[in-house]
């Protein structure tokens, strides 16, 4: 145990001692820098474009989860054999699934359309 810890401590100080040895000189304040502007790749946008990008993207992704959820009710339709509570859980499921995928294609012609012929975008 002694050992270790002694190895351990011959370590770390050889490790400490080799830095402060073998630093280098920084000179970070006597450097000079210029200040340029540089163009950022890409066309400028405003923030109600990626307001718009953002919100397009979100009724996008619940769409994608609403057909997820269409296919798994189709799994569930399937693998329930017959049994009632089975097919109705399926039927359910189907029935919110084909309502959220209504909604987003609702709420992405709203949103498209405020945001381009009220905002003018």
């Amino acid at each position: 145990m002694v050992n270790k810890l002694s190895k351990g401590v011959s370590v770390l100080s050889t490790v400490s001692i080799m830095s402060f040895l073998f630093a280098t000189k920084v000179s970070a304040q006597f450097m000079s820098f210029t200040t340029q502007n540089y163009d950022l790749p890409g066309p400028e946008e405003d923030l109600m474009v990626w307001v718009l990008k953002i919100i397009n993207w979100l009724i996008g992704a619940s769409a994608l989860v609403a057909v997820v959820m269409i296919v798994f009710s189709g799994f569930r339709y399937i693998t329930a054999a017959g049994d009632e509570n089975r097919i109705s859980k399926a039927t359910k499921t189907l029935t919110f699934a084909i309502v959220g995928l209504v909604l987003c294609f609702i709420s992405g012609m709203i949103v498209n359309f405020v945001l381009s012929n009220i905002l003018n975008q």
